[in-house]
């Protein structure tokens, strides 16, 4: 008995560093791991492989540990995806942050979508998926706030 809630996320980060400067940060995973909410423990498993594991998160008696490995790939001062590795845990995530030079620096486009796979009775998905949804807001939003606070 399980539930899968697709999440999205997207926002526009303006930021005073150049596209060289953003990228040399981003494309460091280790930089970015310690900037996501919730992270419990985070390591490399392989060359552009990671795996995440967050802390416990739930309401009313029901928590999960969310955690998954990812594959990042790097367009050079451009772009940097990340995917899920299929069957490595109990959430798909893809992410896309695009990086376009500006006048008075640069702006990152950010898109992270996630279907975490929740081991609750399906019946209880329409009071569970408004958690989601807002916990996964909340903690992108935290997590965009404190990558553009570590670019500046």
């Amino acid at each position: 008995m399980s539930v899968k809630i697709p999440v999205k996320f997207s926002d526009k980060l303006k930021v005073k560093k150049s596209p060289e400067e953003v990228y040399a940060f981003l494309s460091k995973i280790e930089n970015i791991a310690p900037l996501v909410p919730g992270i419990d423990e985070f390591k490399k498993v392989k060359k552009d492989v990671y795996r995440w594991k967050f802390k416990p998160m739930g309401m009313k008696g029901v928590s999960v540990v969310l955690e998954y490995e990812t594959k990042f790939s790097f367009k050079e001062n451009e772009e940097i995806v990340w995917n899920t590795i299929e069957g490595s845990g109990n959430a798909e995530m893809t992410g896309k942050v695009k990086i376009k030079k500006q006048k008075s620096g640069t702006e990152l486009d950010v898109e992270i979508d996630m279907t975490p796979d929740l081991p609750i009775p399906s019946i209880f998905r329409k009071l569970a998926e408004p958690f989601v949804k807002s916990e996964f807001e909340k903690m992108m939003g935290i997590f965009a706030k404190r990558i553009k606070e570590a670019l500046e």
